[in-house]
């Protein structure tokens, strides 16, 4: 709702939920520099973080699903962003 009582219908589930794994996807790639106990980035393994951690990660979605009333169809938007897959951790994506 506006401040004056209308409702907002610019506002998804998808947008917000863009909003929501954006950020959840740098604290994962923090977590796993962090995990791996070194700056550089190219010995970096966010899948051996998420293996390690996937039990963890779980249970931050769940928290998500549950505080923000996702469905799976939105939920899917986590994995579908490409955060929650292994992939390279950048300099730039750790700045955002």
């Amino acid at each position: 709702m506006t401040g004056d009582g209308r409702p907002v219908e610019e506002f998804t589930a998808e947008l917000l939920a863009r909003e929501a794994f954006g950020p959840l996807g740098g604290v994962v790639e923090i977590g796993a520099v962090n995990a791996t106990g070194t700056w550089r980035l190219a010995d970096v393994s966010l899948g051996d973080f998420l293996d390690g951690h996937g039990a963890e990660v779980d249970v931050l979605l769940a928290g998500v699903r549950s505080a923000c009333a996702f469905d799976s169809t939105t939920m899917s938007i986590a994995w579908d962003l490409g955060w929650l897959r292994p992939h390279d951790v950048t300099v730039a994506s750790l700045l955002l």
